[in-house]
């Protein structure tokens, strides 16, 4: 998933949970700053408000933490 640099999400939710890695940039939530090389676990059910200043490549696995 790319992000362009300025832009945001409403909060979502992963009802399966998910896993991301950050391949570029630096994705942000309202729980922290991820720069390159970051790998992040949500939990089932969890949700937060993504954005990015400067623009990011994420990758993203949805759905396998039931």
């Amino acid at each position: 998933m790319r992000y362009a640099a300025g832009s945001s999400f409403a909060p979502h939710e992963y009802p399966l949970g998910e896993e991301f890695l950050v391949l570029s940039g630096v994705f942000s939530d309202e729980y922290g700053d991820y720069p390159v090389g970051t790998w992040l676990r949500s939990p089932h059910m969890g949700v937060h408000n993504a954005h990015s200043h400067p623009g990011c490549l994420i990758y993203v696995k949805v759905g396998h933490l039931a």
